[in-house]
């Protein structure tokens, strides 16, 4: 029988010494390894970014939306709606 279970992977990371020693300082103080540490801060840091990217697609979708609803009458207003966009996008 195959074994399914998920296993860590180790990835070698180089850091500079003064980073390391604040990393060994509040591992430390949290009473946590330096791997506890650093996989707490790489998950904060990824959904700080996933956070970003989805406010950034909401922003842009407001935008679409009242963008749409001012040029609704236009026969032409889609590609008026994407240039505008492609514009902000820049």
């Amino acid at each position: 029988m195959k074994n399914t279970t998920k296993k860590d992977v180790t990835c070698a990371v180089r850091i500079p010494r003064a980073l390391y020693d604040n990393l060994a300082e509040a591992a430390k103080i949290e009473g946590a390894s330096l791997s506890d540490v650093v996989r707490s801060a790489i998950s904060d840091k990824i959904q700080k970014i996933r956070d970003q990217e989805l406010q950034r697609r909401l922003k842009a979708e407001k935008v679409r939306s009242q963008l749409e609803s001012l040029v609704k009458d236009d026969p032409d207003s889609k590609d008026r709606v994407e240039d505008i966009l492609k514009l902000l996008e820049a």
